[in-house]
């Protein structure tokens, strides 16, 4: 089975999936990055569809869609040097929304 995911125009709905920050300096960009590491990170903990999710039907970024915890400027993740602002995703481990893995 090979799960994938389509964002396009992630920015073309102000407020839908728009993160309001740009590190980059495209918004559009920076927008499709934030979901699609969400989407990214559901589909490595959930791979069948049918494993990890709450009672609420949530997978871990459903959890914490749109969290984005502390900013530095209008970044929150530096990877391989490069700003990003990223929403957070769930850990089981601290029971609650993280920027990094546990």
């Amino acid at each position: 089975m090979t799960l994938y995911t389509n964002q396009p125009y992630t920015d073309t709905v102000p407020g839908a999936c728009g993160t309001g920050q740009a590190p980059s300096g495209d918004q559009a960009a920076d927008s499709t990055i934030n979901v699609v590491s969400h989407e990214h990170s559901e589909a490595i903990t959930d791979g069948l569809g049918n494993a990890w999710y709450d009672r609420r039907a949530y997978e871990n970024g459903d959890k914490c869609a749109w969290n984005f915890g502390a900013a530095t400027g209008n970044y929150n993740q530096v990877i391989n040097g490069h700003h990003y602002y990223l929403q957070q995703e769930w850990s089981n481990r601290s029971s609650g929304c993280v920027l990094t893995g546990l």
